[in-house]
């Protein structure tokens, strides 16, 4: 029986919406506060950055706190659920089930989410800052313009950075990466690979040493060419007579479970049939994908919503999230890819 990833994304949403929250609000209060410079062109003016400051860090150490917290215990349930649901594989088989110690496993992984999502807060504080200081520089630049047009201009700003949202960590190849994007990857990929660890780590614990590796039918190129494939999950041999494609350890070099992942193992005995899985079709994990982009716009235009100083700009930023959603609307219609509102969604206020 494959894991069920749907109980460990379940476990995560809850960390997702702390990091979305802390975004919406930290946009927010960058807006508010250049609308409110823009009517004191003074020394002021910069003075207000360390009051956005403090706002922004009291803001983001609700969300380390919070997310942390929420954070562990996804991974620490993922664990469970990987462990149990080995367990239930057990039964099934009619194998004598004893306890198996995957605290471990689940002390390791709380460990590592913690450390990386605390290690946003001051990238975020300074992607925070800048949608303060770049608007107020846009402003300070036209002194002599009337206030309509330094609200335009400011606004042209905080849209372009407020598009990309709030940055939670930037990558060795110096990508900015979207802090609600980067706690969700985060979470769910350490949470996965967790209940991995438990599921496989139970099994071999009670003398399974061989799975098949079991994918979605719009399962990635990455995971494809494992897609049904037999592996041992563990250093044990292969019994007599049986081919396996490698070991979990060489999928997962070959890049299956990465991040976003939802490939699963089914366990596996000598004289079992293979699990009927069907062929990966590479249309439908491209219409998964155009979903994804259509989303990630939809909520692009939402942040942009966030940081209107403006009626007008308000009602442009309305349209377009419209014109996004009618795209969605259209991509279902003509692919049957199943529509999943939470992700066009964001933050609500802390």
């Amino acid at each position: 029986m494959p894991i069920s990833w749907d109980r460990i994304k379940h476990a995560h949403e809850s960390t997702k919406q702390t990091a979305a929250d802390l975004e919406q609000q930290l946009i927010a209060n960058a807006a508010s506060a250049v609308k409110g410079a823009e009517k004191d062109l003074s020394g002021t003016s910069w003075w207000r950055l360390a009051s956005v400051r403090r706002r922004s860090r009291a803001l983001i150490g609700t969300l380390v706190s919070r997310a942390v917290a929420t954070a562990r215990t996804a991974v620490s349930s993922a664990t469970n659920t990987g462990r149990a649901e080995a367990e239930k594989d057990l039964r099934a088989r009619y194998v004598p089930v004893t306890a198996t110690d995957t605290g471990p496993i689940a002390a390791a992984a709380e460990r590592e989410v913690a450390d990386k999502i605390t290690a946003t807060a001051p990238v975020a504080i300074r992607s925070s800052d800048r949608l303060y200081s770049d608007a107020l520089s846009a402003i300070i630049a036209q002194p002599a313009q009337s206030t309509a047009h330094r609200l335009r201009v400011a606004q042209g700003v905080l849209d372009r950075l407020s598009e990309a949202g709030i940055t939670g960590f930037i990558d060795k190849a110096n990508r900015n990466w979207n802090i609600v994007s980067y706690v969700e990857m985060c979470t769910k990929t350490i949470a996965a690979n967790a209940a991995l660890d438990a599921h496989v780590h139970t099994l071999s614990a009670h003398g399974q040493h061989l799975a098949v590796i079991d994918g979605a039918v719009d399962c990635c190129p990455v995971c494809a060419p494992w897609h049904g494939q037999l592996v041992t999950i563990d250093d044990s041999a292969a019994p007599a007579g049986v081919q396996v494609a490698g070991t979990l350890d060489d999928a997962r070099a070959a890049g299956v479970w990465h991040p976003g992942c939802r490939c699963s193992v089914e366990s596996w005995d000598v004289g079992d049939p293979l699990p009927d899985i069907p062929e990966p079709d590479p249309r439908l994990y491209a219409d998964r994908q155009r979903l994804r982009l259509l989303e990630r716009r939809v909520r692009a235009g939402k942040r942009v919503l966030a940081a209107a100083m403006t009626p007008e700009a308000e009602t442009g930023a309305r349209q377009r999230i419209r014109a996004h959603q009618a795209e969605i609307r259209a991509h279902i219609t003509a692919t049957g890819v199943k529509r999943q509102r939470r992700r066009e969604q964001i933050g609500r206020a802390l």
